[in-house]
């Protein structure tokens, strides 16, 4: 008596390739987003941050549309008139020397972020103080103050500051009232980047 040989069992190919196809499609636009963010200037889905720095401006003054005080190239240091070194920016990160106002103005193209960026007072065991301003430039006729925020160098002499955008988008100022201790010891900070939930 003969038994018939059963057929061979023939591994399937089209099941793998409809497998790859659906992780190439679920994934790519992962991908693509990756590959846009990485492409765009500035840091972390901004598109540029402009700097700019005005010297022992102690009290507070209104927030008015347009550039305040002088602007801070990347890879540039600005001095007083008498060749004191006020500010300097590198890369990402700035140190201001001066006691006055820094200002960091930049766009927000996505809703859905968290703002956030690095400080640090370089010797902490002085009197430095810094007073953190965030707005949303709402018109040309001015901004609306969000949140404030004091720093003290002895409380927390470094740290990271978050502020969490929620659906709003456009233009935003960051202010830093920086006093004469912390200047005098060196204030540092690294430029604002957008962090995803």
């Amino acid at each position: 008596m003969t038994v018939d040989a059963l057929p061979e069992h023939r591994a399937s190919r089209v099941l793998p390739a409809v497998v790859i196809a659906l992780f190439v499609l679920v994934g790519l636009p992962d991908v693509i987003m990756v590959a846009v963010s990485a492409g765009r200037p500035g840091h972390g889905g901004i598109d540029a941050v402009e700097v700019s720095f005005s010297p022992g401006m102690e009290e507070p003054e209104p927030w008015v549309d347009g550039r305040i005080g002088s602007p801070v190239a990347d890879g540039a240091e600005l001095r007083s008139a008498a060749g004191e070194l006020m500010v300097e920016r590198a890369g990402p990160r700035v140190t201001v020397r001066q006691a006055g106002l820094l200002v960091l103005r930049f766009r927000v193209p996505d809703a859905g972020s968290t703002l956030e960026l690095g400080f640090r007072f370089i010797e902490p065991a002085n009197r430095g103080r810094c007073e953190i301003t965030v707005g949303r430039v709402a018109s040309r006729y001015g901004v609306d103050v969000v949140r404030r925020l004091r720093l003290a160098a002895v409380k927390r002499p470094a740290g990271t500051f978050r502020h969490n955008l929620a659906d709003h988008v456009g233009w935003f100022e960051i202010r830093f009232r920086i006093n004469r201790a912390a200047a005098r010891g060196g204030f540092e900070l690294t430029l604002p980047r957008l962090v995803r939930p």
